[in-house]
């Protein structure tokens, strides 16, 4: 499946990894807690759009936050994108279409909230989590999903790997909550 895709990368490198593909310099660390994943997603945001490392235990008190929450951080923060919350009930196109504008327009990973379930594909099931999306297919029909928790449930696996974009589009509809670009 992978090596017949043509993936729009945030304007750094693509290397091939043991697990999949990521992007040069994006890093997706580890949540430091279970219920941190905004956190971790703030985190490489603002190491992404800044270079600026802000220890995971220093935002939002290193506990739970909210996607509103991450959106008035990184929009506080930084300069490099001006962060917008989407509703879960965008189409499947229009959130594509927003996937690939962050991605390829202004190099800012979106960050989505899902509600993720292995009949969906998922690697796992999670009734709350926050990811990054650091790439998309030209096609729009693949992205790349930066997940800070997968290293819970599997200690082994990539903090980055390929999802369809209807898997996450019903993660992001099962979740009801929507995504910031």
């Amino acid at each position: 499946q992978l090596k017949n895709i043509t993936v729009w990368k945030m304007k750094r490198s693509l290397k091939l990894e043991r697990h999949g593909i990521s992007w040069g310099g994006f890093y997706m660390p580890q949540q430091s807690a279970q219920n941190n994943c905004v956190a971790a997603c703030c985190y490489a945001t603002m190491r992404w759009l800044t270079g600026i490392e802000v220890p995971m235990g220093a935002l939002f008190g290193g506990g739970a936050a909210s996607l509103s929450q991450a959106q008035s951080y990184l929009n506080s923060a930084q300069s490099a994108n001006v962060y917008v919350a989407m509703s879960s009930t965008v189409s499947l196109d229009a959130m594509k279409a927003n996937f690939y504008t962050a991605i390829a327009g202004h190099n800012a990973p979106p960050i989505i909230s899902a509600t993720m379930s292995t009949a969906d594909g998922w690697p796992y099931a999670l009734n709350a989590h926050a990811m990054c999306i650091t790439g998309i297919t030209s096609d729009r029909g693949v992205v790349m999903v930066a997940d800070s928790y997968i290293p819970w449930v599997n200690g082994s696996a990539s903090t980055q790997y390929v999802m369809p974009s209807t898997s996450v589009k019903s993660a992001i509809a099962r979740r009801g909550i929507g995504y910031i670009f």
